[in-house]
């Protein structure tokens, strides 16, 4: 499976989780206008690491450590979704879900935005430009570059469209693979544990999301 989103000229990420529409929201902010994303900055906000809740300054740099000291742990937890995935997976992912954006802001982070981009399809440019007034030649010429895998991929980040405070210019229209973002929602979500991995470098909700998944399904 083809990543969706790349890191540095190289793929990193892909994509799933359709969010709530609310005007100038962050480009890939989830479900209940939320997502996380931010970089080389200090912020407060309502976090928990290890399943452990608290009121802290959270840093980002502290968060992709983690995740890179925790991946065989995490990749354990979730090959072992692959191999015995409960019946009741897709309901307890989505508990999941909701527990993690309950405690990230993504309007406090926008990592996703400033580190990494989308891959942008023929429908994307599309909707897009009309929203821009512009011809789909014309935004691929301003806006996109195609990479050595012959996909659509901005020139340079952050993100065209990324604002100073975090929102996104074209929330209503941005990337599908923008609205899917980090896919911690996804239906059958063994199918993606690389990418999940991956996520969790780049993104802190992705990383809480697989930290506290074990416990909720130890509940069930």
């Amino acid at each position: 499976m083809k990543s969706s989103f790349y890191l540095g000229g190289q793929f990193a990420l892909s994509a799933h989780t359709p969010r709530s529409a609310a005007p100038l929201r962050s480009a890939a902010s989830l479900r209940g206008n939320r997502s996380y994303r931010g970089r080389s900055s200090v912020i407060k906000t309502n976090g928990f690491i290890g399943n452990i809740a608290y009121f802290c300054i959270m840093n980002l740099e502290f968060y992709k450590n983690q995740a890179v000291l925790k991946q065989k742990e995490h990749q354990k937890i979730l090959e072992t979704l692959k191999k015995r995935p409960p019946k009741n997976l897709d309901y307890i992912v989505q508990e999941t879900h909701e527990e993690v954006f309950e405690k990230i802001d993504c309007l406090q982070c926008a990592n996703c935005c400033k580190t990494t981009g989308p891959l942008f399809t023929e429908k994307d440019i599309e909707r897009i430009s009309r929203h821009l007034r512009l011809k789909p030649a014309d935004f691929e010429a301003k806006y996109l570059r195609t990479d050595e895998d012959r996909d659509k991929v901005l020139q340079n980040l952050p993100c065209w469209f990324l604002n100073v405070d975090n929102t996104c210019s074209i929330y209503e229209v941005r990337p599908k693979a923008c609205r899917e973002f980090p896919h911690t929602d996804r239906k059958k979500i063994y199918q993606i544990n690389h990418l999940t991995i991956k996520n969790t470098l780049i993104c802190p909700a992705a990383f809480e999301f697989v930290e506290r998944i074990q416990k909720n399904l130890e509940k069930k």
